[in-house]
């Protein structure tokens, strides 16, 4: 019986280990550092994908950056290369607040539009769009990719 319950305790106590995401390699995507606003640190807008995250290269992409985001608050007017890492990929609607983090929304590039090589070295998004179509309205959400940020750095200033 004293055994059983120490596999039991065991089990229990063991700390799970998280599961790395799907499409969990680095990718890279360029914005302009704007100041944050309603208590955001940065906003990041006109974001350009460099090196898409894999699969969302076609379909519009939130990313998210919620840890370390003290670090755009030093490039404010430039342009930079963000590399980040992929944490979580959440493929659902979901409301967003201006202090969760630092977001950049990324449209799909246009078919037979090649996307540059990575050097490595705006204010939150809607959650929802509507689309419309023939007499129906469809909502389409992005694909929200939370990540950490790995490496930023200015590539030119914005205009």
């Amino acid at each position: 019986m004293v055994v059983r319950s120490l596999v039991v305790a065991l089990v229990l106590f063991t700390p799970t280990v998280a599961q790395t995401p799907p499409h969990s390699g680095p990718f890279a995507i360029r914005a302009c550092v704007q100041q944050g606003t309603h208590g955001s640190v940065a906003n990041l807008s006109d974001a350009e994908a460099v090196a898409p995250t894999v699969g969302h290269a076609t379909r519009r992409t939130l990313y998210w950056f919620s840890r370390d985001v003290d670090r755009f608050k030093n490039h404010v007017g430039q342009k930079v290369e963000v590399l980040a890492t992929v944490i979580e990929i959440i493929d659902e609607a979901r409301e967003f607040q201006a202090t969760d983090g630092v977001f950049a929304e990324v449209e799909p590039k246009p078919s037979g539009v090649e996307l540059k090589p990575v050097a490595v070295t705006g204010s939150p998004a809607p959650a929802e769009r509507s689309v419309g179509t023939s007499g129906d309205e469809v909502v389409e959400h992005p694909v929200v990719v939370k990540a950490t940020v790995t490496g930023l750095r200015m590539v030119g200033f914005c205009r």
